[in-house]
């Protein structure tokens, strides 16, 4: 059995690149709920990269694994901050 987690940055998987389905991601079309003209619906959604909705803190610059992981969930950073996150060895 294979285990990925998604929407996890390396840092807090302490840098299991193998573990990380942002390592494994691509591009695909998803299907949402979204509101179409104030009504229930549903939408199809082009991801291109597993970055979608992330974003990268300022704590993320120094980060030896920046270019691999595609960051915080954006709703988690807003309600949560970024406090936990430890950026791997410098560059």
């Amino acid at each position: 059995m294979v285990l990925r987690l998604f929407g996890l940055p390396l840092c807090v998987m302490d840098g299991r690149l193998e573990l990380s389905n942002d390592a494994h991601f691509s591009p695909r079309v998803t299907v949402e709920r979204r509101s179409v003209d104030g009504a229930p619906g549903l939408t199809a959604i082009l991801s291109r990269d597993a970055g979608r909705r992330r974003s990268k803190p300022a704590v993320c610059r120094p980060c030896s694994a920046r270019k691999l992981c595609a960051g915080v969930f954006d709703r988690y950073l807003e309600s949560f901050g970024g406090a936990e996150l430890a950026p791997r060895g410098g560059q």
